[in-house]
């Protein structure tokens, strides 16, 4: 009688051990893949307050494309919104939980997006790539000096192939950038 009950308790742990097993996993998996629909979408995990990319899921939209996170660092709250897909990313039946961590993205796509199966160049310069670009150039114009009226410039113009990634933008102050144009 008490070796059934042992057995019992024992067979009922294991149970319990594979369902948070399973669960886990489930987890693991739904991680994997909000951080590819992230990259899919441009969202760059990033505070604007303090640079963390620490961030916990407060609310999402219904329309799943926007959701909400909170900085764990500091506390500032953002909304992130998909800026590169129409593919909304279903919260409702994933089994992705308010108040988890959100995954950091594995390698941010900078630059394209694909819609209807065909790749499309866009013009927005990721946070992240901004960032650096301003640390680098330490928010300056890179040709006068100025820091009064900085905007990103690419190198290489967007409209003659340049890409958006930190190599190919400078900070130029707006008449510098003006007597540029379009010229490499």
């Amino acid at each position: 009688m008490m070796q059934d009950a042992a057995r019992r308790e024992q067979a009922q742990r294991e149970r319990e051990q594979q369902a948070q097993r399973e669960r886990e996993q489930h987890l693991a998996s739904v991680r994997l893949q909000f951080s590819t629909w992230m990259t899919e979408a441009g969202i760059d995990l990033e505070c604007t307050r303090c640079l963390s990319s620490d961030f916990r899921m407060l609310q999402y939209s219904s329309h799943g494309l926007s959701f909400q996170g909170q900085c764990t660092t500091c506390g500032a709250k953002k909304w992130f919104k998909a800026m590169q897909t129409r593919r909304p990313f279903d919260f409702s039946t994933c089994g992705f939980e308010l108040d988890t961590t959100i995954p950091k993205l594995a390698q941010p796509v900078d630059g394209f997006h694909e819609e209807a199966g065909q790749t499309q160049r866009s013009r927005r310069i990721s946070e992240n790539v901004r960032h650096e670009v301003w640390r680098r150039d330490q928010g300056r114009c890179c040709e006068c000096g100025s820091q009064e009226n900085i905007e990103y410039d690419h190198i290489i113009p967007f409209s003659k192939g340049g890409s958006n990634t930190a190599r190919n933008i400078q900070l130029l102050c707006e008449a510098c950038n003006a007597k540029k144009r379009d010229r490499i």
